[in-house]
């Protein structure tokens, strides 16, 4: 799991989230989502910014395209949460 703030820079990472994409030992908090995955695809950014702006979407699974080519299926509930 990982929590962002509005601009998607990281507030938190679990162990699992950082190991499942190969993310040891680099600076995470604080930084943001786009500098550390700067191939993103658009259709990626576009459903984030869904999310940030309140809506709830299940992502069902996914091949997320990693730099070096290979790529990874995954299964996602991702929800955004507002702190009044």
């Amino acid at each position: 799991m990982a929590i962002t703030d509005q601009n998607m820079n990281y507030l938190a990472v679990s162990d699992l989230w950082i190991s499942y994409f190969n993310l040891e030992n680099k600076p995470l908090l604080g930084y943001s989502h786009y500098t550390i995955f700067p191939d993103l695809e658009e259709r990626w950014k576009q459903i984030f910014n869904l999310f940030l702006q309140g809506q709830k979407l299940e992502i069902e699974e996914e091949k997320q395209k990693k730099a070096d080519g290979t790529s990874k299926a995954k299964h996602n509930l991702t929800r955004h949460l507002s702190i009044p």
